[in-house]
């Protein structure tokens, strides 16, 4: 695997055998065959067509109760794994405005797009800087054990990017408010690809903070093995060798990118600007 492998990883989506969820004549998500033809138990909620599958209830509250029921069916049936109690907001993609909300373990299910808050965590040294890192523990439903950034985590229902950060600061290193509050917002990046799972698509709002130099990250909600203070070379040779996960790695790449790491490798810089989305 290569950088450029990672960077194309992330946005490999084909929409090829899966069929659109759509409302209101919008498409909001992408269901493979396997959901698609348990969703058939549910008329009421899913009018399925030869070419979409379509929402058939509009109300806010009364679409996120039964898409709500009907994934808490699916889990206990083992198509949705992972569940975590927890709800992200789905929005419409012509008004921006909130559809309804879905627990986070049937987002990939049914393809809907999240979105997550991520940070780079660095510290500067003589000559430059050192990027702490994470590997997941290995009960991580999703990607255990692999690297990931210092902090990262979805924007649950009621949420924002920002107090996200904050949040998981505290929960996964230990970072005080005052300090997550200091990150920088650096931009988004988009991750659109095909997994078991289903289709992972979200976005990424992507932060940086500069760390007190005798600063060590502790995890405290258990989602962490181990931390790891890497140098520039060391995080290009684990981005390289695939340990990083999808998300976790595009964000370390922009990092590079940023800093001019990446400057002798033009498509390098084109393969991150191609997941940038503009405001």
């Amino acid at each position: 695997m290569s950088l450029h492998d990672a960077l194309a990883a992330a946005s490999s989506f084909d929409p090829k055998g899966l069929a659109p969820l759509m409302l209101h004549g919008h498409v909001l998500g992408w269901v493979g065959p396997s959901v698609a033809a348990q969703v058939r138990r549910w008329p009421e909620v899913f009018a399925c067509r030869p070419d979409a599958i379509v929402l058939a209830l509009a109300a806010p509250q009364a679409l996120s109760d039964a898409l709500g029921a009907i994934a808490r069916t699916l889990a206990d049936e083992g198509l949705i794994r992972g569940w975590r109690n927890e709800r992200y907001t789905i929005f419409s993609p012509a008004s921006g405005t909130p559809v309804f909300a879905l627990e986070r373990a049937a987002m990939r299910a049914f393809g809907l797009p999240a979105r997550a808050a991520q940070l780079n965590g660095y510290v500067r040294v003589r000559g430059g800087w050192r990027m702490w890192i994470a590997r997941r523990s290995h009960s991580k439903p999703i990607y255990p054990r692999m690297l990931d950034n210092l902090v990262g985590g979805g924007i649950a229902e009621g949420m924002d990017a920002r107090g996200t950060l904050v949040k998981e600061c505290a929960e996964e290193a230990g970072i005080p408010p005052a300090l997550a509050a200091a990150a920088a917002a650096v931009g988004k990046l988009r991750v659109r690809q095909v997994e078991s799972e289903g289709v992972h698509d979200e976005t990424l709002d992507c932060f940086d903070l500069e760390l007190p130099e005798d600063f060590r990250p502790f995890n405290q909600d258990g989602e962490v093995a181990e931390f790891m203070l890497v140098t520039p070379g060391e995080l290009v040779r684990r981005l390289a060798a695939g340990e990083f996960t999808v998300d976790a790695g595009v964000v370390a790449i922009d990092f590079l990118a940023r800093r001019e790491c990446l400057r002798s490798d033009s498509m390098l810089e084109r393969g991150i600007e191609a997941l940038r989305v503009r405001s």
